[in-house]
C-alpha cells in the first residue's frame, strides 16, 4: 500500500510518501502558496511522487491537514455570512459571556465576534428547554429573511435557536426553506453542528462553521478534482480537530471540525513517537513557520476536549472565540519560524504577524525586508545557509544580518548577533509560557515529562525550552521538519459524536443512557463509508459528562462496556467522585449529579504508520552527498557564550551514535541544536533521544 500525507502550513506544505510493502518513507517540502493552495498542493504531490518513483495510479490513499478555516477565521476573510436566531437572542455573540477572564483588567478586550449584528436576524419561534413548543416557527418571516439575505448577496447562512440541541423542528424546517429560497447557499444548523448546551458557544460554533463552509468547500473540491485530474484512483480523507480522518465529504459538512486539522496531526505522531521511545507522558512541541503548538500526550494517547478556544487576545483561557467541538487539547500561539521581530519603544517584541510563506523571511530572498526567528537562528549560526533543506535552498545571511541591524540592533544599541540572541530569548519566552498554561496551569508538572520535537524550527528551539522548563529529555524524530504530515499517516478514522440531555442519576439513568449511546453509535457508524468499515475492527468507546446539581462545567467520565451494555450508574458517579478529588482536591459525595453531555468515540483499528519504517525518514534521504563532522561557533545557551561546535549530518549518524554538545545535527527538513552537558544518542528507529544537561555552565 502506497499513502500519501500533505500538511499545509503558514510557510511550508509538508508531504510524506509511505510505502508499506518497502516500509519506506519519501520526504519533500515546498513554499506554500497562499494564492493557490490546492495548485501547490497538486504540485507538490507531483514532487514527491517523482522523488520516490511512485505513479499516481499506484496511490491508495491521500490524507490532508489544511489550515484553510483556521486562516479564515484568524484573518475575518470568511464569506459573507448571517445567521438566524429566536427573537430576544440577537445580541448572544456580542454580549458572549459574563464572566471575565482577566477579573482585575478594567479595559478588557473581548474578542471579536464573526459577524456584525446587522448580519443576525430575529426569528418567531420558541421552544423551551425539555423540547416543548411554545411558539410555532414563523415560516413567512423566515422567508422574508431569506429575501433580504438574496439582496445582500449572502452565502452562507447559521441557523441557531434556543434549545435547539432538544428539540431541532424549527431549525430543520427553517434549513428546508432556505434552500428553496436561497439555491446554492449554505446552511449550517446548531442541532447538526454542536448539538450542546450553552447558548453562546452553541451560535459561535454554529457561525464558525457557515462563515469558513464556502471557502471550506471550494477549496477541498477543487483539490478533489486536481488529483482526480492527475488520475489519482483513491480516497483523499481529511484529518479532523480530534485527530481522527474522515472522508472529504464528512469534513465538508461541517468544516468547523477543521480548524486544528494541522496541529492535531502533530499531536498524533507525538504519541506516536511517545510510544515508541517508551514514554506515556509527552509535550508534544510543533513549532513551524507561522505558529507553535503544544499538546499533552497521557498514557500514550493526546488529550481530548469538547471545548476549544481560537484567536485568543492573550494566554488565557476566556479569551479567544469558544467553539463546542472534540478536538486535540491544544494551545496555539503566533510563534514560528516567520514570526517577525521588531522594536517598539525600547522593547523588542517578536511576533505573532509572519513574513509567512510569502515574501518569507528576509534570508529566503523572496522580497521579505522584516528580521524574522529564522533570520536571528541563521546569525546565529544554529542553521546552515548551504543545507537548507539539504542543500535544494540557499539561505542570505548578509541580508538576514542587515535587517536585524537596521530594525533591532540599532535602534536597541546592540551589535547584530546580540539583537539576533535576543530575538531567539523572547520566542523562546513565549513558547515557554504557553506550555507553562498547558501544564503548570493544569496541574501538570513538566518534568514529569518527555518533550518531542517537530516542526521546521521546533529542534531548534526545543533543548533551550527544555532547559527553561527543567524537562529532562527531549526526542526529535525522524522526518521532525515534517512530522505533521506524518501525523497524518499514524491516524485512524475517527467519529466523536456529542449531544446534550439533561439526566438525573436516579433509577432511570442506566435506561435512559443506554438510548442516548445506542443513538450515538447509529449516527457513527453511518459516518464511516464502507471501505473504512470493512478495513478494521469498529471500536466504541463511550463517555458521558457529569456534574454536581446546579453547576455550570462538568467532567467527561468514561463508561464501561459499549453501546448496548447496560450503564451502572453507582459505579459512573463514583468515578466522577474520584475525578473530581483528583481536580479539586475535594468532592461533595452527599449532592446530587447529573449528566450534561453524552459522547460517543469511534475508531477503525486499521493497521496504519509501522515503527519500522521510521530509520529511513531521515537517512540518505535527499542528502546533498556525505560529510563528517564539522565545526562552527554558535550561540551556546547554557555557556552564555559563543562555543565552538561539532556540526553532523544526520544521513550520517548510526544508530547507537553519541553526539555531546555544544552540537548542531543537520537533517534535511529541520535542524537540531544541543548545548554544552546535553547528550544525544541515535537510537534504532532513528529518533534523536537527547538528555538534557540542566546544570548551569555559564559561572
Amino acid at each position: 500500500m502506497k499513502r500519501v500525507g500533505v500538511d499545509i502550513g503558514g510557510t511550508f506544505t509538508d508531504l510524506v510518501l509511505y510505502d508499506s510493502e518497502r516500509r519506506a518513507l519519501t520526504l519533500h517540502k515546498v513554499l506554500t502558496t497562499p494564492d493557490d493552495l490546492a495548485g501547490g498542493v497538486i504540485r507538490g504531490v507531483v514532487e514527491l511522487l517523482e522523488a520516490g518513483e511512485t505513479q499516481i495510479e499506484d496511490l491508495q490513499d491521500v490524507t490532508y491537514a489544511t489550515t484553510v478555516a483556521t486562516n479564515a477565521v484568524l484573518e475575518r476573510k470568511g464569506r459573507p455570512t448571517a445567521l438566524l436566531t429566536t427573537r430576544g437572542f440577537r445580541d448572544v455573540l456580542l454580549v458572549q459571556r459574563q464572566a471575565r477572564y482577566d477579573l482585575f483588567d478594567l479595559f478588557i478586550d473581548k474578542p471579536s465576534p464573526l459577524l456584525r449584528r446587522r448580519d443576525i436576524f430575529e426569528i418567531g419561534e420558541r421552544i423551551d428547554a425539555e423540547g416543548t413548543t411554545l411558539t410555532q416557527l414563523d415560516e413567512d418571516e423566515v422567508r422574508a429573511v431569506a429575501g433580504e439575505l438574496a439582496s445582500r448577496a449572502v452565502e452562507s447562512v447559521a441557523v441557531c435557536f434556543l434549545h435547539g440541541y432538544r428539540q431541532p423542528r424549527h431549525e430543520r424546517r427553517t434549513a428546508a426553506i432556505l434552500a428553496e429560497e436561497l439555491p446554492g447557499c449554505h446552511v449550517s444548523a446548531s442541532h447538526e453542528v454542536s448539538p450542546l448546551i450553552g447558548e453562546y458557544e452553541r451560535s459561535n460554533t454554529t457561525v464558525t462553521d457557515a462563515y469558513v463552509k464556502p471557502i471550506t468547500t471550494t477549496h477541498l473540491a477543487k483539490l478533489q478534482t486536481g488529483l482526480a485530474e492527475l488520475g489519482f484512483p483513491g480516497q483523499l480523507t481529511v484529518m479532523l480537530s480530534d485527530g481522527g480522518i474522515a472522508t472529504v465529504e464528512r469534513a465538508a459538512a461541517s468544516p468547523v471540525r477543521l480548524i486544528e486539522s494541522g496541529p492535531a496531526a502533530g499531536a498524533q505522531i507525538a504519541a506516536f513517537i511517545g510510544a515508541a521511545v517508551g514514554t506515556p507522558r509527552v509535550i508534544a512541541f510543533d513549532m513551524g513557520g507561522t505558529t507553535a503548538k503544544i499538546a499533552l500526550v497521557e498514557d500514550g494517547r493526546p488529550t481530548l476536549s469538547d471545548r476549544l478556544e481560537v484567536d485568543r487576545i492573550r494566554m488565557i483561557p476566556g479569551s479567544g472565540l469558544p467553539l463546542s467541538i472534540p478536538s486535540v487539547d491544544l494551545i496555539e500561539i503566533g510563534s514560528g519560524g516567520g514570526s517577525i521581530a521588531r522594536v517598539e519603544g525600547a522593547l523588542l517584541r517578536v511576533g505573532p504577524g509572519s513574513a509567512g510563506a510569502v515574501p518569507g523571511p528576509v534570508c529566503y530572498g523572496g522580497g521579505g525586508s522584516e528580521p524574522t526567528v529564522t533570520d536571528a537562528d541563521l546569525v546565529l549560526r544554529y542553521l546552515n545557509p548551504d543545507y537548507f533543506l539539504g542543500g535544494r535552498m540557499s539561505l542570505d545571511t548578509g541580508a538576514a544580518e542587515a535587517a536585524i541591524e537596521r530594525d533591532v540592533a540599532t535602534p536597541l544599541g546592540l551589535d547584530v548577533r546580540a539583537a539576533a540572541r535576543g530575538i531567539y530569548d523572547v520566542i523562546n519566552a513565549s513558547m515557554e509560557q504557553a506550555i507553562r498554561a498547558g501544564t503548570v496551569q493544569r496541574g501538570r508538572d513538566p518534568r514529569d515529562y518527555t518533550l518531542v520535537a517537530t516542526g521546521g524550527a521546533g529542534p531548534v528551539h526545543a533543548v533551550a525550552l527544555a532547559r527553561a522548563l527543567g524537562v529532562p529529555r527531549v526526542v526529535v524524530p525522524p522526518a521532525s521538519g515534517v512530522a505533521s504530515a506524518l501525523g497524518l499517516l499514524a491516524a485512524k478514522p475517527r467519529a466523536t459524536y456529542l449531544r446534550s440531555g439533561l439526566t438525573p442519576l436516579d433509577e432511570r439513568f442506566g435506561e435512559r443512557a443506554a438510548t442516548y449511546f445506542d443513538e450515538l453509535a447509529r449516527e457513527a457508524l453511518e459516518g464511516f463509508t464502507a471501505e473504512q468499515r470493512e478495513s478494521g475492527r469498529v471500536v466504541l468507546a463511550r463517555s458521558v459528562g457529569l456534574r454536581y446539581v446546579g453547576q455550570g462545567y462538568d467532567l467527561s467520565i468514561e463508561v464501561p462496556g459499549e453501546p448496548g451494555d447496560p450503564v451502572d450508574a453507582d459505579l459512573v458517579v463514583e468515578a466522577f467522585h474520584v475525578a473530581y478529588e483528583r481536580l479539586y482536591r475535594r468532592s461533595e459525595r452527599g449532592e446530587p449529579v447529573e449528566a450534561t453531555t453524552w459522547r460517543l468515540d469511534a475508531v477503525i483499528d486499521t493497521p496504519v504508520l509501522e515503527r519500522s519504517s521510521m530509520p529511513a525518514a531521515g537517512r540518505g534521504a535527499r542528502t546533498a552527498g556525505a560529510a563528517g563532522p564539522g565545526e562552527r561557533e554558535i550561540w551556546d545557551v547554557a555557556l552564555g557564550a559563543h562555543a565552538e561546535a561539532s556540526v553532523w549530518r544526520y544521513a550520517d549518524l548510526e544508530a547507537g551514535a553519541v553526539v555531546e554538545g555544544p552540537a548542531v545535527i543537520e537533517q534535511v527538513e529541520s535542524t537540531t541544536v544541543l548545548f554544552t552537558g546535553d547528550r544525544a544518542d541515535i537510537d534504532d528507529l532513528g529518533n534523536i533521544v537527547i538528555a538534557v544537561g540542566l546544570e548551569d555552565h555559564s559561572a
